[in-house]
């Protein structure tokens, strides 16, 4: 903003001139700045000029899953291609979309026999094929929070011990959309919590539009609390111990 000190009884010419000058130098320097900021997004790794999130590739920006979300923040996006990875991958509370270019028949996340995908509030896990995961709780995947969605994936031969929950996707108050996902050869200990998807305490997830086969335990289980709104909706269960179980303690909404 310009300003002007006096009295009032400056010249009109010098104050329209001092008028438009500073127009013309603002102008100027709003352009030099968009300028520079589009140059300095150019180069940065994954981000176009003027994006506001960014996107990283593996292998392509990053030799690893976890390598790429530890470089992402929330909002990023990491796009995977084909291949075998191995290990845990960790989202690190971060609300980061991880997904294959190319789906889970040529995209396969290697648990190596601990715990496969550890995914928080507002994260996405899309397109992969997660097998040989094993631990107590969410052999396959460990879910904390609300919102995140776990779409278009196949979780094949997890396994859940140790008196836990979950063999392939397991979560503690937790309340995610699980959708359009496939469940195969995943066994449970089969103590009463123990299922492939399994949930207890304050969980509310939607289960929607899955097929569960020949998963030797219950393909469905939950144990929750009064305020607890599951649903179940529009799935596939075929040669699974038991298709879907609830364990209300108290008054639990349920649409199954």
């Amino acid at each position: 903003m310009s300003r002007h000190a006096g009295d009032g009884s400056v010249d009109p010419r010098l104050r329209a001139s001092s008028g438009r000058r500073p127009t013309r130098r603002r102008s100027t320097a709003s352009v030099l700045l968009v300028a520079v900021v589009a140059a300095t997004l150019s180069v940065l790794p994954g981000r176009s000029a003027g994006a506001l999130n960014r996107t990283f590739t593996v292998p392509g920006d990053y030799a690893t899953i976890q390598e790429a979300i530890a470089a992402a923040t929330s909002g990023d996006r990491v796009v995977v291609g084909p291949g075998t990875y191995t290990g845990t991958v960790d989202f690190g509370g971060k609300s980061v979309i991880v997904e294959s270019s190319d789906g889970p028949d040529t995209t396969v996340l290697d648990a190596q026999w601990s715990t496969g995908v550890k995914i928080g509030p507002g994260g996405t896990w899309r397109g992969f094929t997660v097998t040989h995961g094993a631990a107590s709780f969410g052999a396959g995947m460990a879910v904390s929070g609300s919102g995140s969605l776990i779409e278009g994936n196949v979780f094949l031969d997890n396994a859940q011990g140790g008196g836990g929950f979950g063999a392939a996707i397991g979560g503690n108050g937790a309340s995610p959309r699980i959708q359009g996902n496939r469940f195969v050869g995943n066994t449970c200990d089969g103590q009463w919590l123990s299922g492939v998807v399994s949930f207890v305490n304050g969980s509310s997830p939607s289960i929607v539009n899955n097929v569960f086969h020949d998963n030797p335990c219950r393909a469905v289980n939950f144990t929750l609390p009064t305020g607890s709104r599951p649903s179940v909706i529009n799935n596939t269960f075929v040669r699974n111990q038991v298709a879907v179980r609830v364990d209300r303690r108290g008054e639990s909404e349920n649409q199954v």
